[in-house]
């Protein structure tokens, strides 16, 4: 159970926490301390001799101030590594443990409730008919999908947009039926943009008997008629002449 795992986890982080720091956490800390120390100690003098340079003239106001605020910022780090150091050696606060206290007991009540809740006998039922198409969801225990009427979107190229219109039928072919053609009546068209642009038709189909399954994939073909074709092409040349 995805509950109890949490638990075991805060319940192993109190642990460490009331066991105080660990030698080798203190240790690292120390080493920083004592590189940032020497690092700090080292650019100190490099800097009395950059003084030095920028009074005598021979060093630009500009370097001088970059040099300064390269210096204020490793005795910042070296403060900083100091506190951490302290910290490190002080341990875990007691409002701290008592906030840990507070996690551990707020999930193993929830544990508690999970474990009554699986034990128990009671029956759920789902208000619709369909089947289960995802689970382990952060808000529910099932995701259940009705699947006697499906939604099926059409993609098209842009250049087929003059040929999309409300109410047209395609005809939809699936890998899993190959030699079944499923039409399908488009409604309602949309438009999407990115690296690419397209047109897609959206419809729905009677799935009681065709067991499609969300997130196949297909192909369609589009009718556009001989006649239809040349009639476009026809007006495109008399609007050019006009």
């Amino acid at each position: 159970m995805i509950g109890e795992a949490e638990l075991e986890r805060e319940i192993q982080r109190r642990i460490a926490m009331a066991s105080g720091s660990r030698p080798e956490d203190v240790a690292i800390e120390q080493r920083r301390v004592e590189r940032d120390s020497v690092e700090l100690a080292g650019y100190q003098l490099e800097f009395a001799r950059l003084k030095s340079l920028y009074e005598a003239e021979g060093f630009s106001e500009a370097e001088f101030e970059a040099a300064e605020t390269k210096l204020a910022e490793l005795s910042t780090e070296f403060e900083l590594s100091k506190a951490r150091l302290a910290a490190t050696q002080a341990g875990v606060r007691q409002e701290e443990l008592k906030m840990q206290d507070a996690e551990v007991k707020r999930l193993s009540a929830e544990v508690d409730g999970l474990r009554e809740s699986y034990g128990s006998s009671q029956e759920v039922r789902s208000p619709i008919d369909g089947v289960v198409s995802q689970k382990n969801d952060p808000y529910s225990l099932l995701v259940i999908q009705d699947m006697d009427t499906l939604a099926i979107r059409v993609v098209f190229p842009e250049s087929f947009s003059a040929y999309l219109k409300s109410g047209m039928t395609v005809d939809v072919f699936f890998p899993s039926y190959p030699d079944q053609s499923i039409p399908v009546t488009l409604n309602q068209f949309g438009f999407y943009g990115g690296d690419t642009t397209a047109t897609y038709g959206l419809g729905l189909v009677d799935n009681r008997e065709l067991n499609l399954l969300p997130g196949m994939h297909g192909t369609a073909e589009l009718p556009i008629g001989r006649i239809t074709l040349v009639e476009r092409i026809r007006n495109v040349m008399l609007i050019g002449q006009n």
